[in-house]
């Protein structure tokens, strides 16, 4: 790509909006697995409280199944991270090696691989 492309806003097309796009995912599904493991430790506590307050089995057991529902969204969604973390990395390198150069937009794509790095490999 030539020179132009940092004087016309390379932001808007090409390596660079694959990059924005591919930081944009990568949070997305970030904030995903979070909800996904709220949403199975609420499941879980209700399911204690209900089998402390003797209420119906068949009740106990439907809410352990949906908490259970919960867990397996968090390792599809870890599985989707990891592949999105991966599409973020190569977004990088694209950019970089198409006249991109190591800036805010680098800056905030590298940030954002580190800060989800965990939650690919989490419960």
């Amino acid at each position: 790509q030539s020179t132009w492309g940092h004087l016309i806003g390379m932001s808007a097309t090409g390596p660079a909006k694959k990059l924005q796009i591919a930081t944009n995912v990568v949070k997305r599904v970030a904030k995903e697995i979070t909800a996904y493991e709220k949403d199975t430790k609420k499941q879980s506590e209700r399911a204690d409280q209900w089998q402390a307050e003797g209420r119906d089995e068949a009740e106990v057991r439907k809410q352990r199944e949906v908490a259970e529902e919960s867990q397996a969204m968090i390792k599809e969604a870890q599985a989707r991270l990891v592949k999105a973390a991966q599409s973020l990395t190569e977004a990088i390198d694209d950019y970089l090696n198409n006249g991109g150069v190591e800036d805010e937009h680098v800056a905030q794509a590298r940030e954002t691989l580190a800060t989800t790095a965990a939650a690919a490999g989490q419960s």
